[in-house]
């Protein structure tokens, strides 16, 4: 079939030697429709962050599978040093709040410096949502990225791995993660706050840490409390 030289239409009924019935066609510029009042730089930041939030939202959704765990932990690294607003399942429809800095976060918990000092440690399947708060402002050292690090320790690194990273916990949690069990040995012997399902513990010292358990001292002598019966739990004045 055979097109019309100036409509470009197949079986024009114009002749096509004289195509005076046909109207010229004049080129036109065209132009996608815009899909957002934003500046294109604006608009691809905002995406990101929204890829972002899915990403983080995804995680949280799916904490309960062990193999998304050590996502999860790396979805909120990204905080690390930002200011953040937890809110946290405390059972029977309970929710509380713990604002900070997030510190950082682990296999399966996230550590927040609190504004009145205090560390509060939160296990991820009693975490509802986290988010980005800008009530609190961060003097925390910002951690050096390894890519930052002294040719030495990129040597260590190369040459020394396991030995290296079985001495710095920093790294051990970057690379593999640590649970909350072995985290908290380091504050045995501080004062603590937890907070259960049930009741709230104070006025007490962290005197033992095992997997799945903790116990602490107070004045009616040592209590042991299950880990999945903990909301949160706070060392007191550690900062």
């Amino acid at each position: 079939m055979s097109q019309c030289p100036k409509c470009k239409r197949e079986n024009c009924s114009c002749d096509d030697l004289d195509c005076n019935l046909c109207p010229e066609q004049i080129p036109t510029r065209r132009f996608a429709s815009p899909n957002s009042p934003l500046p294109p730089r604006s608009l691809d930041e905002l995406q990101e962050c929204i890829e972002a939030a899915n990403d983080l939202l995804r995680s949280l959704g799916n904490r309960r599978d062990p193999d998304n765990q050590r996502q999860l932990q790396l979805e909120l690294l990204a905080l690390q040093n930002i200011c953040v607003k937890a809110e946290i399942n405390c059972g029977r429809q309970k929710k509380r709040e713990k604002i900070g800095i997030l510190v950082t976060a682990g296999r399966d918990f996230i550590e927040i410096n609190s504004s009145d000092g205090d560390l509060v440690f939160v296990l991820f399947n009693r975490l509802i949502i986290i988010d980005r708060d800008k009530s609190c402002k961060t003097n925390i050292h910002q951690e050096q990225d390894l890519i930052d690090e002294d040719k030495c320790t990129k040597r260590e690194l190369s040459l020394n791995f396991g030995e290296f990273v079985a001495k710095r916990p920093e790294l051990i949690n970057l690379f593999f993660g640590i649970p909350l069990h072995l985290y908290l040995l380091k504050f045995l012997g501080e004062e603590v706050k937890v907070k259960t399902d049930d009741e709230t513990i104070m006025n007490a010292t962290l005197s033992e840490v095992e997997e799945g358990r903790i116990e602490v001292k107070g004045i009616d002598g040592t209590i042991g409390i299950n880990m999945d019966e903990i909301c949160f739990i706070e060392i007191i004045g550690f900062c």
